[in-house]
């Protein structure tokens, strides 16, 4: 399976570590070139986790439509300020996904005060002129730093729709 996330900061690449365990391909996208450079060339994203290094089917792109290309779920992890201006472009770059959305993101909209759930169902499903997408939200208590370094935590994934149950065993 393929995941894209979208975010190469510590939670993105804290998760993006921690679903290459099982995934096959996991394709973190950002705007930050050294960032990105250093996770491609050195497997490392030290602005975050120093020297600890991240797996090799773990990669990052400044380039959203290949991120999303062929993605199996896209996972939101980014700034709340960023989110539905990203979601109109999720929603122009791959305009034929079905693809679930799940946002890791936490906080509001700042000018609306709206759920950042709200805000991607919004801006990828908002006029129904093509198929919905499940859009869902995985949080909980968790750190990056633990995270990252695989240690024990508890979230919580719920979705619009049915078959939120059949991710669990992906996200283990």
């Amino acid at each position: 399976m393929k995941a894209a996330i979208l975010g190469t900061g510590s939670w993105g690449t804290a998760f993006g570590r921690h679903l290459a365990n099982t995934w096959s391909q996991v394709t973190l996208w950002g705007i930050e070139s050294d960032q990105i450079q250093s996770i491609n060339s050195q497997h490392t994203n030290p602005a975050f986790f120093g020297d600890l290094t991240l797996p090799n089917n773990l990669d990052a792109t400044d380039d959203l439509a290949t991120c999303l290309d062929g993605a199996d779920a896209v996972f939101v992890v980014l700034p709340s300020q960023v989110v539905r201006s990203v979601a109109q472009h999720i929603r122009i770059v791959a305009p034929n996904s079905t693809a679930p959305v799940i946002s890791l993101s936490k906080g509001f909209e700042l000018s609306s005060l709206k759920r950042l759930s709200t805000v991607l169902e919004e801006e990828i499903n908002g006029d129904g002129d093509r198929q919905h997408r499940p859009i869902g939200v995985l949080l909980g208590p968790s750190h990056a730093e633990e995270v990252v370094r695989g240690m024990p935590t508890a979230v919580v994934l719920a979705g619009t729709g049915t078959g939120w149950h059949d991710w669990q065993p992906h996200l283990s």
